[in-house]
């Protein structure tokens, strides 16, 4: 499978180094925060990575990215709702994600 090269601007970079260094800082306070807090951060940080990814015109019309980031929108709904749900949300994502990476590894459309 050829590879294809993303790049991303320096303002984005900055944005998404800023956001994971401020996570750290987050979750080292750790009794302060929720339980989910930390989760809720890390999912976060995917869902702009992802869309910087899905920015690119490259990607195929059948990409996963964007039912990726609609999900997310989603699932931070329900960190204040439904906590149970939240984490069955971040279940279904690392599923999900471990289901391109397989389709990746084969070689197959995802």
């Amino acid at each position: 499978m050829a590879e294809r090269m993303f790049s991303i601007s320096e303002e984005q970079y900055y944005e998404l180094l800023s956001f994971i260094i401020s996570s750290a800082y987050l979750f080292y306070q750790g009794e302060q925060y929720e339980e989910l807090y930390p989760s809720m951060r890390m999912m976060d940080v995917a869902q702009r990575l992802t869309k910087v990814v899905a920015s690119h015109e490259d990607l195929p019309g059948d990409s996963w990215l964007p039912q990726f980031i609609q999900s997310c929108e989603e699932g931070f709904a329900l960190i204040e709702t439904d906590e149970d749900a939240f984490r069955d949300f971040i279940a279904a994502s690392m599923l999900n994600v471990a289901r391109v990476m397989k389709a990746r590894m084969l070689g197959t459309d995802s």
